[in-house]
C-alpha cells in the first residue's frame, strides 16, 4: 500500500511539473511573439543607424573606429550586427538578435525568481516581463539595451550559484559571464554590488561567508581587469558637455520611466499614468510589505537595494562624463521591480482568498477554488492593463529613413543640397543611400548637410536651384508657413506627427 501511495504521489508531482512547464513555455512563447511582431516595420532610427553603419564598414578596423565615437559603446554588439548583416540587411534580420535576447531574459527571470522565492512568484514575474511595453520596445531595437538586460539577468543567476556553492567551476562561470557581458555593456559589472550587499545582510564577517567574500572579491577584480582594456580603448577618451537633464523634465520621472513605473511617452496624447502603472505600483507596494516573510528575502533584498545603488552609480557616471541621463539607461533593472510586483500579486491573492473564504463562509471544496479564481482575475487584469501600452508601443514610429532615401535617389539631380534637421540624423540617410547601391549614391551622400533651424534660415535664400530639406514631422505652424513661402512642397509625408518620422520637402 505504501509503495502504491508513493508511486501515486510521484505521478501526481510529475503531472503538476509537466503542466507547469507548459505554462512557462506558453509565457515565453507569448513574449517571443510580442517581440517579433512588426519587428521590421519601421526604418532604423538615429542610434540604430549609427550601429548599422558601423556594422557594414568594409573592415573591422573601420567598424571599431565608428564604435569608439559612440558614447561608451562596447564592441561585441557591433560584431553581432556585423555577422547578422551578412544574412541580409533588413530591419527584421538586424533587430532579430535583440528579440532573442529579450525572450531569453523572460526565461532567466523565471529561473532566478524560482530559486530565490517561489514558483508562482517566478511565473508572474515572467508574465510581467513578457507583457512589459518598455521591454518589448527595447527588444525590437538594434542597440545594446536588450543584450544588457539579458546579461544583467544571466550574471545575477551565476552570482546566486556562486554564493550558494563556492567552487572553481561556479567562480569561472560567473567571471566569464560578467566579463563577457561587460563588452556588450559596462553596466553588467554592477551586478557584483548585489553580491556584496547579500554578504553584508547574511553576516558581514561570519565564518560561513569568508570563502564567499574571497570568491566575490577575486571575481570582481578579475572581471574589472578584463574590462579595463575595453574601457581604455572605447571609453576613456570620451568627454561630453551635456546637461544631465537635457532630455528629461525631471530626474525622478526619468528614473520611474526607466523602471517602468511610468510609461515611455509613445503617443503624445497618451496619459502619463494609466491602469497598468497603477496596478504595478499597487502590487509592488504590497510586495515591499511582505518581502520579509520569505526565507530567501535577504538575497532578493540585496537585489532591490542594489538597484538603488546602481542608479546612483549610473547618474554619477553621467556627471563625470558630462553625458545626459536617459531613462533607457536603467531599462535592464526594470524586471527587478517586477519581482516585487509578482510577490505583491501572490500575497494579494493569498490574503484575499482567506478573507473572501471567511466572508462567504464557504465549504472546503469552494475554498480551494477561490485562489484559482483570483489568479484568473489577476491574469485578466494584467492583460487588459498591458494591452493599451503595448498598442502604443507598436504605434510609435521609429522612423521612415529608407523611404526618404529612396525618394532622394529617384529625384536627385547633380549638386542639389540636402539640408538635414536635426543634423545628427544625417547618418540615417547616409546608411540607406549606401545600402541601395544606386549610381547616384555617392553624390547624394556628399550633398547631405546637417544644419539647425537658424542655419537653415540663412542658407535657404542663397540657393535658387533644386533644394531638399529633411525635417521633423511635428513642424510648428510658423515653420511650416515659412517653408511654404519658400515654395517647398512635400515629397515624403508622415501620417503621424510625432515620434521619429520625418518629412522630405523639395523646392524646384
Amino acid at each position: 500500500m505504501r509503495v502504491f501511495v508513493s508511486i501515486s504521489k510521484k505521478f501526481r508531482l510529475m503531472i503538476i511539473k509537466h503542466k507547469q512547464t507548459h505554462i512557462v513555455s506558453l509565457i515565453i512563447l507569448i513574449g517571443f511573439g510580442l517581440r517579433v511582431y512588426q519587428l521590421g516595420n519601421d526604418s532604423f532610427w538615429n542610434d540604430e543607424a549609427g550601429q548599422a553603419l558601423a556594422a557594414i564598414q568594409p573592415s573591422i578596423k573601420a567598424m571599431l573606429g565608428i564604435t569608439r565615437s559612440h558614447a561608451m559603446a562596447m564592441p561585441l554588439d557591433y560584431f553581432v550586427s556585423r555577422i547578422t548583416s551578412q544574412l541580409g540587411f533588413h530591419e527584421t534580420v538586424m533587430r532579430f538578435p535583440s528579440a532573442v535576447y529579450g525572450t531569453l531574459t523572460i526565461a532567466l527571470y523565471f529561473y532566478l525568481v524560482k530559486q530565490i522565492l517561489r514558483f508562482d512568484v517566478a511565473l508572474i514575474t515572467a508574465l510581467l516581463v513578457s507583457l512589459s511595453a518598455q521591454h518589448i520596445y527595447y527588444s525590437q531595437e538594434m542597440r545594446f539595451y536588450s543584450v544588457l538586460t539579458f546579461f544583467f539577468a544571466l550574471s545575477n543567476v551565476c552570482l546566486l550559484k556562486l554564493l550558494n556553492n563556492s567552487s572553481v567551476k561556479n567562480w569561472l562561470i560567473f567571471v566569464s559571464v560578467t566579463a563577457l557581458g561587460s563588452y556588450f555593456h559596462p553596466y553588467v559589472l554592477l551586478v557584483v554590488i548585489n553580491g556584496f550587499l547579500y554578504l553584508c545582510f547574511t553576516g558581514f564577517l561570519s565564518k560561513r561567508n569568508i570563502v564567499k567574500w574571497r570568491d566575490l572579491l577575486t571575481s570582481s577584480i578579475v572581471s574589472g581587469v578584463a574590462f579595463l582594456p575595453g574601457y581604455l580603448y572605447f571609453g576613456a577618451h570620451q568627454k561630453f558637455n551635456y546637461e544631465l537633464l537635457m532630455w528629461s523634465d525631471s530626474l525622478i520621472k526619468g528614473i520611474a520611466r526607466g523602471l517602468t513605473l511610468l510609461p515611455f511617452p509613445y503617443p503624445r496624447a497618451a496619459p502619463d499614468f494609466g491602469i497598468w502603472e497603477l496596478l504595478i505600483i499597487f502590487l509592488t507596494a504590497i510586495g515591499v510589505i511582505t518581502i520579509s516573510k520569505y526565507s530567501y528575502h535577504r538575497y532578493s533584498l540585496a537585489i532591490y537595494l542594489g538597484v538603488i545603488i546602481q542608479i546612483g552609480v549610473i547618474i554619477f557616471a553621467n556627471l563625470i562624463k558630462g553625458y545626459w541621463f536617459a531613462s533607457r539607461q536603467l531599462i535592464h533593472m526594470a524586471p527587478v521591480i517586477f519581482i516585487l510586483t509578482a510577490l505583491g500579486a501572490v500575497s494579494f491573492v493569498e490574503y484575499g482568498s482567506k478573507m473572501l473564504a471567511r466572508l462567504l463562509s464557504v465549504d472546503r471544496i469552494c475554498v480551494r477554488k477561490i485562489p484559482a479564481l483570483m489568479y484568473l482575475l489577476l491574469l485578466c487584469s494584467l492583460l487588459l492593463a498591458a494591452t493599451p501600452r503595448i498598442i502604443d508601443c507598436y504605434a510609435f514610429p521609429k522612423g521612415n529613413g529608407e523611404q526618404i532615401a529612396t525618394s532622394l535617389l529617384e529625384t536627385y539631380q547633380k549638386d542639389n543640397p540636402i539640408w538635414v534637421i536635426p543634423g545628427y540624423e544625417e547618418k540615417i540617410y547616409h546608411l540607406y543611400v549606401l545600402v541601395q547601391n544606386n549610381t547616384k549614391g555617392e553624390s547624394v551622400i556628399r550633398s547631405l548637410r546637417p544644419v539647425n533651424w537658424d542655419e537653415l534660415l540663412e542658407y535657404v535664400p542663397q540657393y535658387k536651384n533644386r533644394t531638399y530639406i529633411v525635417v521633423p514631422s511635428n513642424l510648428t505652424d510658423d515653420q511650416y508657413k515659412y517653408l511654404q513661402e519658400q515654395n517647398f512642397r512635400i515629397l515624403v509625408d508622415s501620417e503621424t506627427k510625432w515620434g521619429w518620422n520625418r518629412l522630405l520637402l523639395v523646392r524646384e
